[in-house]
């Protein structure tokens, strides 16, 4: 299978990207080009910025993946950048998400009313109703490292992404690692 993973050469990203090769995949990693880890060897490497996917489009097509993986998508508009890359490429997709988009966390936060959800939690346990859970009062200014959590929030990746028909996708979430 030939499997593209966005975010494919640090944390679990590069995880990922070990695992299929070690499972005889071809593999494409799209990523920013700081580092290129020994564990990627292997893989193709396709440079570009998360923000500018879809100026991507002709390369990943290139490859011609059966299967995308966007490690790395924490905003709406990454996901609608994914989107609108892979499909008609990609036959396939899959989404990382997080635990995150519960109400349950959203509770622990103290931005949620109510009691505590009734743990453990099971897949189709309520979402947030609070969109943005880590933006502030005010604005980060636009030279904060930290500006793009403002935007940050995985239940509109995961809407955008699964709303899309001409690419059918997955949705993983994962524990807060």
């Amino acid at each position: 299978m030939r499997v593209l993973v966005i975010g494919g050469v640090s944390f679990i990203g590069l995880a990922v990207t070990r695992e299929l090769l070690a499972g005889g995949h071809e593999v494409a990693v799209y990523h920013c080009g700081r580092m290129e880890p020994d564990e990627a060897r292997g893989a193709t490497h396709i440079h570009g910025d998360r923000d500018a996917l879809e100026a991507a489009r002709t390369r990943i097509g290139a490859f011609h993946p059966d299967v995308a993986i966007h490690m790395i998508a924490m905003t709406e508009a990454h996901g609608t950048a994914f989107t609108r890359a892979l499909r008609g490429i990609a036959g396939r997709a899959v989404v990382i998400s997080s635990q995150d988009v519960y109400r349950a966390y959203g509770r622990l936060l103290g931005a949620e009313p109510g009691p505590p959800d009734v743990t453990p939690l099971s897949e189709d346990a309520p979402l947030r109703e609070r969109l943005y859970p880590h933006r502030q009062e005010q604005p980060r200014a636009e030279d904060d490292p930290a500006r793009w959590m403002d935007m940050y929030e995985k239940i509109l990746v995961e809407r955008t992404v699964m709303a899309e028909p001409a690419l059918p996708c997955a949705v993983i979430r994962l524990p807060a690692v």
